[in-house]
């Protein structure tokens, strides 16, 4: 069970936006559709110089575009950011870019983070917590804590083994 504080304002970031690639409106349009109130300072915020305001939407990398979607949502000045996949449609190289920001952004902002991920190697690098979920909770704890060969095991059956390969 999940009780939140009416205070609680809660950012959403989705896996993916379907966009006509046609569409005639800029990030700042965009953005402004949120709030008329600094989109500079948002763009700022998730790393995109501001020249970024310009741009359509539809000119938009898919590492481009998250970062935008991650500005949309901190508009708001949420305390909780929940994250659909967040790097389902971005190139590897976007997808570090992704994940540095959001815990850059969850240090600066003092935001909660909940995010979806199928990428263990993501999950132990950047989570402190772990729900690991198989139509029911299956563990929940520290990465290093749940992520064993017998939770693993539970969540997809079989003798799964998960290497974490450290780096310095």
């Amino acid at each position: 069970e999940v009780n939140l504080s009416p205070e609680i304002r809660i950012g959403y970031v989705p896996q993916k936006i379907d966009l006509e690639r046609d569409l005639p409106i800029t990030v700042k349009e965009f953005l402004a559709l949120r709030s008329r109130s600094a989109p500079e300072k948002a763009l700022e915020a998730v790393d995109l110089a501001p020249t970024f305001l310009n741009k359509r939407i539809g000119e938009l990398s898919s590492g481009e575009l998250q970062r935008v979607l991650i500005a949309w949502a901190i508009i708001g000045h949420p305390d909780l950011l929940l994250f659909d996949e967040p790097t389902a449609s971005v190139d590897v190289a976007g997808q570090r870019t992704v994940y540095e920001l959001l815990h850059k952004l969850q240090e600066e902002y003092n935001l909660a983070l909940i995010l979806i991920s199928h990428d263990l190697t993501v999950v132990y690098r950047y989570a402190n917590k772990v729900l690991c979920l198989n139509r029911q909770q299956v563990c929940f704890g520290a990465p290093d804590e749940v992520l064993t060969p017998a939770e693993l095991a539970k969540l997809y059956g079989g003798d799964r083994k998960f290497y974490h390969h450290a780096h310095p």
